[in-house]
């Protein structure tokens, strides 16, 4: 897991031969209800990561990360699903 603090971000990156051509993402606490979803982004310019703040909220949250992606020749396309257990300190 990560520890942050309010305002920091999170880079998620994939490997220099893919490029990130649309992701969605959402975190929740991990005790408790409520989540923060983020609606599928089209990336209009394929890149190789996503900067997205941490949770908002203090505590221990988990965060999903869901990429759809393809190596930069064109020859595969994928997708992936990234968890990450985040502590915000509040």
């Amino acid at each position: 897991g990560l520890t942050a603090r309010p305002g920091d971000r999170v880079v998620v990156r994939v490997p220099a031969d893919w490029l990130i051509l649309r992701w969605e993402g959402s975190d929740h606490p991990l005790a408790g209800d409520a989540a923060n979803v983020w609606p599928a982004v089209a990336v209009s310019d394929p890149g190789r990561q996503i900067d997205v703040p941490v949770p908002a909220r203090a505590g221990t949250s988990i965060a999903t990360y869901t990429l759809w992606v393809r190596t930069v020749d064109g020859r595969v396309v994928g997708s992936l699903s990234v968890l990450v257990r985040i502590r915000v300190a509040g």
